[in-house]
């Protein structure tokens, strides 16, 4: 499975993946999440909080499963301890 498969990685910038699309939990709006790979230390949190599990484990660093899961809820962003996820 590659990433286009479970999510559209639109953009990989040194260690920092970017993903975007419409999401129907969002209502229809543009998401963009990122990922900071930098930052990340693979502790799981935003997989765990997430309620809509949009994000899932990919080797040592979360990737988006489903970008057309996410709610905006920003839990993930807000819950990070290494401030390595970001929603817009």
């Amino acid at each position: 499975m590659n990433e286009m498969e479970i999510g559209v990685l639109i953009e990989k910038r040194g260690k920092i993946n970017m993903w975007s699309g419409i999401s129907q939990k969002a209502r229809g709006k543009l998401v963009n999440i990122a990922l900071n790979q930098g930052f990340c230390k693979g502790c799981e949190i935003c997989i765990e909080i997430c309620p809509n599990k949009c994000l899932e484990m990919k080797g040592s660093y979360p990737i988006v499963k489903d970008i057309n899961l996410c709610s905006k809820c920003m839990l993930c962003e807000l819950e990070c301890p290494d401030f390595a996820i970001a929603i817009e």
